[in-house]
């Protein structure tokens, strides 16, 4: 069996389970190990480490199917920071509970203490305990007088000093935070993984899943790069716009990756033509053209619910999503029970292409005249996007759109579940985005954008004109919505066949392919599997 290397140089603090990336790992390594194809080496960060452990483990994937070649234990500055980060988180958690609510048990257990007493047999008793008390009840009174006198006096010093103290830990915090994302940290650490890379005689070829690292081109001996998608090739003054000095860093840090590869794997053949072939000038016969898997979550539920009840046991993991909403300006939405009642469900994070704001104002708009009763439910953190933040105000929509964040896989399937219709109006994807066999594989139709990459797997005219918009119409996007929602079974067994010849397609497949990609690049060929299918 031969060895393969895959490449991560994410930064601290990156969180694995809900990223596309992390789940396409997953699925990835997983199918290759139960192909019996390969055995790979994970190469990366030694803060990496721990959470693709964590993300390997809760999908089935033994510890022996990966090595890691990473540094041992994470920089102190780090553990310092992530100390701090826990500290604030659980803080953060404490102002979240009303004050009722922190002291209902101190008052459950006074009322059970007096309620033995009044309900005690022994009258003589309770007139001895009752005669005792009295002393204590005067000076606790009188104390408690003194008390308030003193508490008055004290308390604006005492308001100045908590928050100066709540003011310090921030700055604490922050300025370990970004001391821990330094340049010179980051690529100290990447120093160390190479040196642990150029010790591996042994690796056939390297393949690296996203093009944001250009540090991967310092690996000596094959490589292959994974671009999954360009899409500030479409706009690049929007996104510069949208993303300032961050996003045109990382526009720059695409493009010398790119330019310095070997070989590529795209997941779609427009991505290799438009962006590969003609805006880089790579020849075709060095990209292979890998589509996804199916990503499905209907095995996810099945496997939370072991006794069977899957109704109940996807309700509580929602209710366990929603109690993980995120304020927005400081204001957490108002929910009623463990139901936000019917809503739509967009599974995302909050970058520029992925194109929230036309949504919001699309949302607004059904809301206003659409004679729409749904919430928006969204994964991603509002805090990360200031220019989201600011419209969800605008559009006064702070009750009615609920920003989630850290889903587990399994209440991500319920959020997918319990939706009466999933959207996704991403601007570009390297492939058909994985909202679509996400939602129908827990029978949940779905709206999209109309981007190349879905037309080239959806290719029925008539699906196409009931499910896609254009992206950057927002009357287009809340036509589709309101069709969708209120043609939601028709919609759905539309969709249903589609669905079904895409579940055809295993990552066995995809491992085989991405295989057979990199030892081409070995100079070597991998014959066809006997079990090879593609997808009708």
């Amino acid at each position: 069996m031969k060895t393969y290397g895959i490449y991560v140089a994410y930064p601290p603090w990156t969180q694995f389970e809900g990223e596309g990336l992390g789940r396409f790992l997953a699925a990835f390594v997983r199918g290759a190990h139960q192909s019996g194809q390969a055995r790979f080496v994970i190469a990366c960060p030694g803060w990496t480490r721990p959470g693709l452990e964590a993300l390997f483990q809760k999908s089935g994937i033994p510890d022996d199917a990966v090595e890691f070649l990473a540094p041992r234990g994470v920089p102190g500055v780090i553990r310092l920071a992530s100390r701090r980060r826990k500290a604030a988180h659980e803080e953060t958690e404490r102002t979240k509970r009303p004050r009722r609510r922190r002291f209902a048990g101190l008052r459950q257990r006074l009322a059970a203490a007096v309620g033995t007493l009044v309900t005690s047999r022994n009258v003589a008793v309770l007139v001895v305990i009752t005669i005792a008390s009295l002393p204590v009840v005067l000076v606790g009174g009188l104390l408690g007088v003194v008390g308030k006198g003193i508490g008055r006096l004290l308390k604006k010093p005492l308001r100045s000093f908590r928050e100066g103290m709540r003011s310090a830990k921030q700055r604490l915090r922050r300025g370990l935070e970004k001391l821990s994302m330094s340049r010179a940290m980051y690529e100290a650490e990447l120093r160390i993984v190479h040196d642990l890379i150029d010790g591996r005689s042994d690796v056939t070829a390297w393949y690296c899943p996203t093009a944001f690292w250009p540090s991967f081109n310092r690996i000596r001996g094959p490589r292959v790069l994974c671009v999954p998608d360009f899409v500030v090739s479409l706009a690049p003054v929007a996104f510069a716009h949208i993303g300032g000095d961050a996003f045109r860093g990382t526009i720059e840090k695409i493009e010398q990756t790119i330019r310095g590869g070997d070989h590529f794997i795209t997941y779609s053949q427009h991505v290799k033509h438009d962006t590969l072939v003609k805006r880089f000038g790579m020849s075709p016969t060095r990209v292979s053209v890998v589509p996804h898997g199916a990503n499905t979550l209907d095995n996810v539920l099945q496997a939370a619910a072991k006794d069977g009840d899957l109704e109940r046991v996807s309700a509580t993991l929602l209710a366990k999503a929603l109690a993980k909403a995120e304020a927005i300006d400081g204001r957490l939405p108002v929910v009623g029970g463990d139901s936000p009642g019917p809503y739509l469900f967009y599974a995302s994070q909050l970058r520029p292409h992925k194109n929230v704001g036309t949504l919001l104002k699309a949302f607004r708009w059904l809301l206003d005249e659409g004679h729409l009763s749904h919430r928006l439910v969204m994964t991603g953190s509002p805090a990360m996007s200031p220019q989201i933040q600011k419209l969800v105000a605008e559009l006064q929509l702070h009750d009615d759109v609920l920003f989630l964040v850290r889903l587990s896989e399994e209440e991500l399937a319920a959020c997918y579940r319990h939706a009466d219709l999933a959207v996704n109006p991403t601007l570009s994807e390297g492939a058909c985005p994985f909202t679509f066999t996400e939602a129908l594989s827990v029978d949940t139709p779905v709206v999209m954008s109309r981007i190349e990459v879905t037309e080239e797997v959806i290719t029925d005219r008539h699906l196409q004109a009931a499910m896609l918009f254009d992206p950057y119409d927002w009357r287009d996007m809340a036509r589709a919505i309101r069709q969708g929602y209120e043609q939601r079974d028709k919609l759905l067994a539309m969709q249903q066949e589609a669905y079904r010849t895409l579940a055809r397609r295993t990552w066995r497949e995809v491992s085989h392919e991405t295989i057979r990609a990199l030892d081409e690049a070995a100079g070597e060929e991998q014959p066809e599997p006997r079990c090879h299918r593609r997808p009708a």
